[in-house]
């Protein structure tokens, strides 16, 4: 190894040692946004009740003033919108430390993303330089970085997505037969949960929820 990529691997894992010990224990207890407010009480509910509703203490009061763009009402529950594999996960970090293991379970996501970043650029390119200098550029030139201090989902569904595009990547180098089909499967089966953690807001979806409100 050249001593310019003893620097890159040097570098890179002191950026994912601080990355964790800040994204971990320094955030600030409160909402960035309402879309954190909602996946805090969608884990909260999962983990405390092991159901789907988000439960307000007045199921006899169903009120719909507490739609909105990500909360519904259906049959008197409140609901989430977003994809509840998110809870699912999130529900053990929960437990261990209430609304804060939201943001670990964001942080240790996005740093196992940039560990199979290395493994997709090692494969692909076959130069360890290379694929140090591929999770740098991820880690300091893009907004990844960023999306992941926050109770958020995004880079909990990055780490299934680039986890399916390096199974798929096995699968298109081991050619045909079971060994690529099994990858491919994989892959697959790994994207399928990426959707389950995470969906883009619909302008289809927002036009619903300003009927349902009477925007």
């Amino acid at each position: 190894m050249s001593r310019a990529t003893r620097i890159r691997a040097l570098a890179l894992a002191l950026l994912t040692a601080g990355h964790l010990a800040l994204s971990i224990w320094t955030p600030v207890p409160g909402y960035l946004s309402v879309d954190e407010a909602t996946f805090h009480m969608m884990v909260k509910n999962f983990s405390e009740r092991g159901d789907l509703e988000i439960w307000n203490g007045y199921r006899e009061f169903p009120s719909p003033e507490l739609a909105s763009a990500s909360l519904s009402v259906h049959d008197g529950r409140l609901v989430g919108q977003p994809p509840y594999l998110h809870p699912a996960l999130g529900a053990p970090f929960y437990r261990l430390w209430g609304y804060r293991g939201l943001f670990a379970l964001n942080a240790l996501s996005f740093a196992l993303a940039v560990g199979v970043t290395f493994l997709i650029a090692r494969r692909l390119l076959g130069d360890l330089a290379a694929a140090l200098d591929a999770c740098l550029v991820l880690v300091l030139a893009t907004f990844a970085w960023e999306y992941s201090q926050a109770a958020w989902t995004h880079a909990t569904a990055l780490l299934f997505n680039v986890a399916a595009f390096y199974l798929a990547a096995r699968s298109l180098i081991a050619g045909r037969g079971r060994e690529a089909a099994g990858w491919a499967l994989l892959a697959g089966l790994l994207a399928g949960f990426g959707v389950g953690i995470r969906l883009i807001n619909s302008p289809r979806r927002r036009r619903g929820f300003s009927r349902r409100v009477g925007i």
